[in-house]
């Protein structure tokens, strides 16, 4: 198992099912010869419904971050959260999946971070809601 001291919240920066997860692996595996989609996980909408999708397993370094992935993992937010905010049933599935992974790899909620924190971007976007997001996480643990 690798030694995880890090979470990483993105978004895919795009409407909501414009840039489907399948499209974003296919760009990640083609585009870039990646091995595999560059996140972990992600919260997707499938015909209205949101859903959590796995994406690369979390014993393998991811490709969401560069400098970061040796020992981070990554989730990716299906929406552009510049322009739009996030539905609570996003929140809490991508929460949901957040919270067990700091159960599993003893990662604090200090240790969730936005994409912007880490590298030149907006991203997760202006109005994703982080500062809820890690509150809800240190209620939790």
């Amino acid at each position: 198992m690798r030694d995880i001291t890090q979470i990483v919240l993105h978004h895919s920066a795009s409407p909501v099912e414009a840039l489907t997860w399948d499209k974003i692996r296919a760009i990640h595996i083609h585009e870039r010869g990646w091995l595999d989609i560059g996140y972990h996980a992600g919260v997707v909408n499938d015909d209205g419904a949101w859903k959590l999708v796995k994406g690369r397993d979390p014993d393998i370094p991811g490709a969401h971050v560069a400098g970061h992935n040796k020992h981070s993992l990554g989730i990716c937010f299906e929406g552009n959260y510049s322009q739009t905010s996030l539905s609570r049933e996003a929140f809490v599935l991508g929460a949901t999946q957040v919270l067990l992974w700091m159960q599993e790899y003893g990662v604090g909620w200090v240790d969730v971070v936005p994409h912007r924190e880490l590298a030149p971007t907006e991203c997760p976007g202006k109005q994703f809601p982080y500062h809820e997001l890690v509150g809800w996480l240190r209620d939790r643990t």
